[in-house]
């Protein structure tokens, strides 16, 4: 998430400084479910801050949480769910 709101940032830049014949483009503002997103660094971990929740849908913060029996085994080892799925996979 934290590359494609840098590619957002980026590509709207891009687009403001564009001037063909003395014309630019208008940029939109961004859509409500991604205006004001970042993408923050708390104790090592990333975590995504969002002001907006889809209807129906979920905010939690999964860097926080365990996924049943397993996720209490992949935090004993210290590693998250992604380190241990890639490790046995390698």
């Amino acid at each position: 998430m934290k590359a494609k709101l840098s590619a957002i940032d980026e590509y709207t830049r891009r687009a403001k400084e564009l001037s063909i014949d003395n014309r630019s483009l208008v940029v939109p503002s961004p859509t409500d479910d991604i205006k004001g997103d970042k993408v923050t660094d708390i104790e090592g971990k990333l975590y995504l801050d969002t002001k907006y929740v889809y209807p129906k849908g979920y905010n939690f913060t999964w860097q926080d949480s365990q996924l049943g029996q397993y996720g209490l085994l992949v935090r004993k080892d210290g590693k998250s769910l992604f380190e241990t799925v890639r490790t046995k996979t390698s």
